[in-house]
């Protein structure tokens, strides 16, 4: 005789995660696995292995894991203005109205005109449809209606339907109802509806004639009802999916400074809310990657922060960076997890790893007690490419330094140089300004000079962050750090690349979370454009080609417009038009059919300055001379 296995475990873990709605299914395979292995010799096993089967049905499906959220549409149970988002209005026959009137607190209305017939299924509707990859569970509302007495064959009625057709609410003469709520009072207790245990993918709220008489003319209302709000709960089973995970945060043995944490991010349903990061099991405060222009935040005042006032409120696709300041971490070893929540509350690991912080500690020097010196143990393994090598700089560094607080306490406060005070003064400027121009594969140097104001005396030996961006980019590179001289004096070289701005911060003392002295300024840089032109000899009627290059690089996809002019007397004119590629190559072509008389052209091409997501200040190629002749 085969042992009796019982199949319940197999088929409690298989359906572990789905939601309430197939729990049926749940019992209808465990017996199905029962009866296929030939387990039943007896009465007794038989009862045993059902029992069974039942336990699996109700604690097999595991609800907590599938995701819930509340979607509040058209006022909030205090009566708040809300956006009907999700709803949709239809109309069946001429004097069939619906109206939105959630604005001024009337909420969506249906009717039916009394002074004329409608013919059977006559009606107007409000549909909710549920976000794709979600279920409605529950709903709670608030509505009003009132309808006719109608005639034999032909009633006027208000219905809450579900998708599938199934009635949650109606109301009419025939089954004694005429009215129900307070159309006087949206927020009357009467008002009040809830129905839950619902699994569907949409509701209708709806007047309508029902039979085949068609409903008559009256004096008075024939079919009116009002939702003056409704807060309906959906179910999401998928979680989100994270890929393309890289950054430092993510790949690096060690971590020093700001480290960023890159990842592409999607969700069905009502998309991607937020990233949850926890450190040796400890949360941090998680971080909303995209408020989608203020639709994925949560509704205020309500403890559930899985509430929204719109249908898919988050973005369902992100493709995002996140930097972190590691300086507020303790340096060694830590077990890192991050995990991205959607709209619902589902979560997905995407990150779990250890990560070494190894950033530079300031020691306090014992022969001024007032000073800190800073203390940093080169790592012969590690090589800074933006590495500042000016002879202005009277101090060297080996390492990215950092000097964001380590410990908040006040015993361990470090000064960030000799003669810091809070009322520190950053100024910088190029040799012309704040805003400098530089052609294309050339470097700029940034000059400065760090004061107390208080005192006028230079702040030495004071570390000073420099972040860089890219301009028509919001992406903030990694900082670098350069040191003042004796003077209070340092200089910053920018290399080579696109246009940027530089952020310049000081931070006087270990403990502060916000520098006190700040200085922003602009490089722009102009891009190189090679041009040839053949042939350059030609008659008219003949065509010349132009080939050419945009040099540079963070080309938008689709291309650079490049303007292609000639000489007219003193000025340049524009007569055409080309597009790079993705690579910067561009080719254009001309016919000359109106030169009558042999003549010379020069031409030129040009790249404007306000080209959008492109990182350069424009720039043009060298003129070029076409003969042609008649």
């Amino acid at each position: 005789m085969k042992s009796f296995v019982p199949p319940v475990f197999g088929v409690m873990q298989f359906y572990g995660r789905k939601s309430v709605r197939r729990r049926r299914k749940v019992f209808v395979r465990c017996v199905e696995v029962l009866l296929r292995g030939k387990t039943v010799v007896s009465v007794g096993l038989a009862t045993f292995g059902i029992t069974l089967c039942l336990l699996a049905s109700v604690i097999g499906v595991d609800d907590s894991y599938a995701g819930l959220a509340q979607v509040q549409a058209c006022s909030t149970p205090d009566g708040v203005v809300a956006p009907a988002d999700g709803w949709s209005a239809s109309h069946v026959g001429t004097y069939a109205y619906h109206e939105d009137k959630c604005a001024s607190r009337g909420g969506l209305a249906v009717a039916l005109e009394h002074a004329v017939p409608h013919a059977n299924e006559n009606g107007a509707h409000w549909t909710y449809t549920a976000p794709t990859g979600t279920v409605i569970t529950e709903i709670r509302g608030r509505r009003a209606t009132q309808v006719d007495a109608g005639i034999a064959h032909g009633t006027p009625q208000y219905m809450l339907l579900t998708g599938d057709g199934a009635r949650l609410e109606n109301c009419a003469v025939p089954h004694r109802c005429s009215s129900r709520g307070n159309l006087s009072n949206p927020l009357a207790p009467e008002n009040n509806v809830h129905f839950a245990g619902l699994s569907t993918r949409s509701l209708v709220f709806a007047v309508t004639c029902t039979g085949i008489s068609g409903c008559p003319a009256t004096k008075t209302i024939k079919a009116f009802a009002t939702l003056y709000g409704a807060t309906i709960t959906l179910q999401q089973d998928a979680f989100p999916e994270v890929t393309n995970v890289h950054g430092a945060l993510a790949n690096d043995s060690k971590l020093i400074g700001n480290v960023a944490l890159r990842f592409l991010a999607k969700s069905g349903g009502m998309g991607i809310y937020r990233l949850h990061i926890t450190l040796d099991g400890n949360p941090m405060p998680s971080h909303i990657l995209d408020d989608n222009g203020g639709k994925c935040r949560p509704v205020t005042g309500n403890p559930d922060d899985h509430t929204w006032n719109y249908n898919v409120p988050c973005k369902k696709s992100l493709s995002t960076a996140v930097n972190f300041d590691t300086t507020q971490w303790d340096n060694g070893r830590h077990q890192l997890v991050a995990s991205i929540e959607d709209a619902t509350g589902n979560r997905s690991t995407f990150l779990d790893r250890q990560v070494n912080v190894n950033n530079p500690q300031l020691n306090p020097n014992p022969g001024s007690p007032d000073i800190a010196s800073l203390v940093v143990t080169p790592d012969p393994s590690w090589k800074d490419p933006n590495a500042v090598a000016s002879e202005a700089n009277t101090a060297k560094y080996s390492k990215p330094v950092d000097l964001s607080p380590f410990i908040h306490s006040q015993a361990l406060r470090k000064p960030n140089g000799e003669n810091a005070c809070a009322t520190a003064q950053l100024v910088a400027k190029f040799r012309r300004g704040l805003k400098h121009t530089v052609p294309y594969g050339k470097t700029a140097v940034l000059k400065g000079r760090l004061r107390c104001s208080t005192n006028g005396q230079p702040i030495r030996k004071a570390v000073v962050a420099a972040h860089t961006r890219v301009l028509r980019n919001s992406r903030t590179d990694r900082p670098t750090y350069v040191k003042t001289d004796d003077n209070g004096n340092f200089t910053f070289r920018v290399s080579k690349g696109p246009s940027r701005e530089i952020n310049l911060s000081y931070k006087p003392f270990s403990d502060l979370q916000s520098p006190v002295a700040k200085a922003t300024a602009k490089l722009a840089v102009r891009t190189k454009v090679s041009l040839r032109i053949a042939p350059r000899s030609l008659r008219n009627g003949s065509a010349t080609t132009w080939r050419g290059r945009v040099f540079g690089s963070r080309f938008p996809r689709n291309g650079v417009r490049v303007q292609v002019q000639f000489r007219h007397g003193k000025k340049w004119r524009i007569f055409g038009q080309a597009r790079t590629d993705r690579k910067g190559r561009f080719t254009y072509k001309y016919t000359f059919r109106r030169t009558h008389n042999p003549r010379t052209y020069r031409f030129r091409a040009v790249v404007p300055v306000d080209v959008a997501g492109y990182p350069y200040a424009g720039g043009r190629s060298r003129i070029i001379t076409v003969r042609v002749k008649p």
